[in-house]
């Protein structure tokens, strides 16, 4: 966490890319895609099945946490996965 412009993105992106590139799997996301991802999951009943996914990359790097309020049941969403 930090201002913009200070290079968090770049950071987790370099991350990424060596994850990549010595054998490790990456998945990139904004957190406001991942809240996205996760309700329309939720409304056809394929949230557990998403979670999963979720699960398979050794490395999910979830960009822009904090930069936009979540209402109660998106946080609930993102960081219980109820």
């Amino acid at each position: 966490m930090g201002p913009s412009g200070i290079g968090k993105t770049h950071l987790m992106l370099a991350y990424g890319y060596k994850a990549c590139i010595t054998g490790y799997t990456a998945y990139y996301m904004s957190c406001m895609d991942a809240i996205e991802i996760l309700r329309k999951t939720k409304m056809t009943n394929r949230l557990k099945r998403k979670l999963q996914w979720l699960k398979k990359p050794h490395l999910l790097i979830i960009d822009e946490v904090g930069y936009e309020g979540l209402t109660r049941e998106e946080a609930t969403l993102f960081f219980q996965g109820k």
